[in-house]
Parts: C-alpha cells; sequence; structure tokens
C-alpha cells in the first residue's frame, strides 16, 4: 500500500527547477528530506539545490529558474553523469549537453539503446572539453576516488567547475567501506550498504562513506572546493552513519522492506569545485579543435532541422498542387495563404507587444520579488538563529524533564513506603483501640471498685473516729485513776506504780493506757 505523502516543511519553499513556491512531499514516516519531490513539477529538493548551484555557479546569480534560464547555458559544454531525472528533462536540449550511465560489461563510450556508457575513473572525452560537469549521489559508488577525480579534472576546461552530491557526514572522516583487488574482485571493507538505483535493481554498492574532510580530499587533488548548505534539518551527530552491528541491522531492515528512505538521514550539501588548472599551448589546441568540432556539430543539427523543415514545406505545395490543380488555381491558392500569414503576422505582432508589456510588468514584479526574497531570506536566518535558540531551550528543558522524572520516581517510592507505614499505623492504632475498650471496661470496674473501697474507707474512717473517742475516753478515765492513785499513795506513803503491778489481774477488765504512754 502506496503511503500518503506529507510536506517536510509548514513553508512552502522555491523550486529552482520549475520555479515555483511548492511544498516539497516526502512519504510519511520518511526522514531523507533532500529526496522530497516538488508538488509541482516532481523534481528533488536535491536537484532543487543542484539547479540553485548551476544558476548560482554559472550565471551569476539565483533569480529565475532552471526552466526559465537554461537557454543561458547553452553557450556552456556540460556533462551530466546521469542520463536521466529532473536535471537530464531540462538540460537535454542544449546544443552541448552530454550525459551517461555507468553500465556493467559495456565499453566506456558505447551507446545501449541511446544512453552512452562511461566509467568516471576512464572517461573517453578529451582533455579540457567541459564548462560544467554535473554529478548526483554518484562518487560513493565509484571503485576509484583518486581516479575519478583526476578524469574529472582532465576534461574540464580551466576556471570549469565540477557540480556535484553525496551523502555527507560532517561529524566523521572519510573512510573506504569497499575496494577491488588486483583482480577486479570487490574486498568488502565494511558490512556491505547499497543504495537505490535505476539501472541495477539489487542497488548500487557504495565504496566510499564521506566525511568533514572532502574538501580537503579534493584540494588535494587541485580542486578547491565550496560547500553550499541548503538544508539542515539533522544535527551533525544526527546523520546516518553505519559503523557498528546496530546501526546496519536497522539499515538491513529498511533495505529489506524497501523503505530506504527511513535508513538514511543526510542534510543537503551541495559542493562546487573550481579547475584551475592553467591553460597550456596543447590544451589551447585540442580545446580549438574540440570547439570546430562542437561547432560542426552544431551546423549539422542546424541542416537537419531545416531540411525537415524544407521537406514538410515540400510537401504542403505537392497537396496543394494536388488539390487546386492548374497554375492559377495553385497562385490563387498560395495568395490567399499569404493574406492568411499576413493577418498570422500581424496577429502574433500584436501578441509580441502584449507579451512585451507582459515582460516588462514581469521585470518589475520579478525585482519586487528579488527584494521580498531577500527579505525573506534575513526572516529565515532569523527564524533559524531562534530555532537555535529553542533547540538549546528544548534540550536543557529536556534535561529538567528527565531529573523530574527522577525526583518523581523518588516520591512515588517515598509515598508507597508513606503508604506502607501508614497501613501499619492504622494496624496499630486498631490494636490501640482494642486496648482502650479493654482499658475503659478496666476502668469501668475499677471506678465500680473505687466507689465500694470509698464507702469501705467511709465506714472505716467512722469506725475509726468511734474508737478515737474510746481512746480519748479510756485516756480521761486513766488519769483520773492515776490521780486517785495518786492521792492514795500519797496518803498511804506507797509508790502507786507499785499498787499498780501488784493489783489483781481482772480478767474482764480491758487495760487503760496511762498519761505516759503514747
Amino acid at each position: 500500500m502506496k503511503k500518503r505523502r506529507v510536506p517536510i516543511s509548514t513553508e512552502t519553499e522555491k523550486c529552482f527547477v520549475c520555479g515555483r513556491d511548492a511544498y516539497f512531499l516526502l512519504e510519511e514516516g520518511a526522514c531523507l528530506f533532500r529526496e522530497a519531490q516538488c508538488e509541482h513539477c516532481g523534481a528533488g529538493k536535491r536537484n532543487s539545490d543542484v539547479a540553485r548551484a548551476v544558476l548560482r555557479t554559472c550565471l551569476g546569480s539565483e533569480d529565475g529558474c532552471l526552466e526559465t534560464r537554461r537557454a543561458e547555458l547553452a553557450p556552456l559544454c556540460l556533462y551530466n553523469t546521469q542520463a536521466f531525472g529532473a536535471l537530464h528533462d531540462h538540460l537535454h536540449v542544449l546544443p552541448d549537453y552530454v550525459c551517461s550511465e555507468y553500465m556493467d560489461g559495456v565499453p566506456p563510450g558505447e551507446f545501449v539503446d541511446g544512453v552512452r556508457c562511461e566509467d568516471l575513473t576512464r572517461l573517453t572525452f578529451d582533455d579540457d572539453v567541459f564548462d560544467l560537469v554535473i554529478s548526483e549521489e554518484v562518487l560513493e559508488h565509484v571503485q576509484d576516488l583518486d581516479a575519478a577525480l583526476r578524469e574529472v579534472r582532465r576534461v574540464s576546461r580551466p576556471g570549469g567547475h565540477f557540480i556535484f552530491t553525496v551523502p555527507f557526514n560532517e561529524h566523521h572522516r572519510t573512510r573506504k567501506r569497499a575496494a577491488l583487488d588486483e583482480t577486479g574482485r570487490v574486498i568488502e571493507l565494511l558490512p556491505p550498504v547499497h543504495h537505490g538505483d535505476a539501472v541495477r535493481p539489487e542497488g548500487a554498492l557504495v565504496f566510499t562513506d564521506f566525511g568533514r574532510d572532502l574538501p580537503d580530499l579534493l584540494a588535494a587533488a587541485q580542486l578547491p572546493t565550496e560547500d553550499l548548505v541548503f538544508g539542515s534539518w539533522h544535527r551533525p551527530e544526527e546523520v546516518t552513519w553505519i559503523s557498528d552491528d546496530v546501526s546496519y541491522a536497522a539499515y538491513r531492515t529498511h533495505y529489506e522492506d524497501g523503505t530506504l528512505f527511513s535508513a538514511f538521514r543526510h542534510n543537503s550539501h551541495v559542493f562546487v569545485a573550481c579547475n584551475g588548472k592553467p591553460v597550456t599551448h596543447g590544451r589551447a589546441v585540442r580545446k580549438k579543435r574540440t570547439d570546430w568540432r562542437r561547432q560542426l556539430e552544431a551546423l549539422h543539427r542546424k541542416l537537419l532541422r531545416q531540411f525537415e523543415e524544407n521537406e514538410t514545406l515540400h510537401g504542403k505545395l505537392r497537396e496543394l498542387g494536388e488539390k487546386y490543380g492548374t497554375a492559377s488555381a495553385y497562385a490563387h491558392a498560395l495568395e490567399e495563404e499569404r493574406e492568411r500569414l499576413v493577418r498570422h503576422a500581424d496577429g502574433l505582432r500584436r501578441q509580441v507587444e502584449l507579451v512585451d508589456a507582459d515582460r516588462k510588468t514581469l521585470t518589475g514584479q520579478l525585482e519586487e520579488a528579488g527584494t521580498y526574497a531577500k527579505s525573506l531570506e534575513a526572516a529565515r536566518a532569523d527564524l533559524a538563529a531562534q530555532a537555535g535558540e529553542l533547540r538549546k531551550q528544548l534540550r536543557a528543558l529536556e534535561a529538567d524533564g528527565d531529573a523530574l522524572r527522577r525526583q518523581f520516581v523518588e516520591v512515588e517510592a517515598y509515598a508507597k513506603s508513606v503508604e506502607a507505614e501508614r497501613d501499619d499505623l492504622a494496624a496499630q492504632a486498631g490494636e490501640l483501640r482494642k486496648q482502650l475498650r479493654a482499658l475503659e471496661a478496666d476502668g469501668d470496674a475499677l471506678r465500680r471498685q473505687f466507689v465500694e473501697v470509698e464507702a469501705y474507707a467511709k465506714s472505716v474512717e467512722a469506725e475509726r473516729d468511734g474508737l478515737i473517742r474510746q481512746i480519748e475516753e479510756a485516756s480521761s478515765y486513766a488519769r483520773s485513776l492515776e490521780i486517785e492513785l495518786g492521792r492514795q499513795s500519797a496518803t498511804a506513803g506507797v509508790d502507786p506504780h507499785l499498787l499498780q503491778h501488784d493489783a489483781p489481774t481482772d480478767p474482764d477488765r480491758r487495760d487503760v493506757p496511762t498519761g505516759d504512754e503514747p
């Protein structure tokens, strides 16, 4: 089931192939944003960025688009290492445009079904032929990168340009994934990775992963290079770099499912290399010969077109002769045709005037659009800076969120411990309530006993008061007896204590303490 296509951005942007503001669409869930397609012409974001680089490098400005300004490229000799795609569809009508494909088992320079075969490591072109060489996603599949760069420099004219794209990772250095031995057999230095290819159903094997030192590699090949970044969706550490078992397993899953656009993450980098080699006499002669050959080929094509137009005109004349039969009728028909052509020419002249007026209007509008585009570019730069700040804030918020999540886990664990402690306290409270009820019952019993004890104490106190009164009465009686004995002893001359001890014992009488006893 075909997935729904969605825009890669909430805002439209200019397609430098067709010139219209458009949303670039990609299958939902895919992340290879530079392969998103213009909603109007179907060109990829990468194609649009290469066209933008061509306009900037070869025509001096990014005004217009490839479709409206390709005629300005007619004086240049162009070589495209692809024979299909959006750029090929717009450039193949130019007089000095050459394209090719690499085909397994086909000698370089030969044609198969009208398509020329070329090997970038051993091109069949003369020296100093091309003003511009274009390559999209090719160099990573070349077995000998150094040989390919030498060949590009050889066939380029002094001051010519090499505009190309490759999967690029600015977070790592360039490395080899595969190589060829002396017999031409592929040696896999890392697990094999394939990219989608229009010629090979299984895909094209990747020989090189390009990293941040790519401009240095081209400078070493005497091709000083500028890196134009036209789309930055991923941080450097997020760009695809298949280097371990996990990343390779993820790639294989997408490869087998046919969803490679979900396996790769790359920003849009377009590299512009300049051929700064000096002009030598021999190269100037070869260039002159090449120019004559190009002029002869162009003249030959022009003669063929004129011959075809003449054949068409002769056919029309024969049809007219057969239709009218006689010379007078034929002449009359020619006169009518001339008048019709005059009227048609007048109509065309008026249309030209209208078109010229429209052109002037459009020129003014384009100037306004250029001013507006510059303001938009400034606004985009501001938004990019704001987006960078927002990303920093987002990372800070993510860090705070992680800390809060850790605190939440700790609080949750503490809450569970508190809840368990609460349950223990509730159980203890239940036991205490039971004990309280038991204590209340004991208290009631103790209160009853206290009332009984209090009543008993009152009775004991009353009895004690009675005993105290009896003791007081006995004390009074004893003192009276002692006084009486004292008188008697004084009268008889006898010690009262002896009288007391010698007194007969009366078993029915209670001993009464004397006044000297406590």
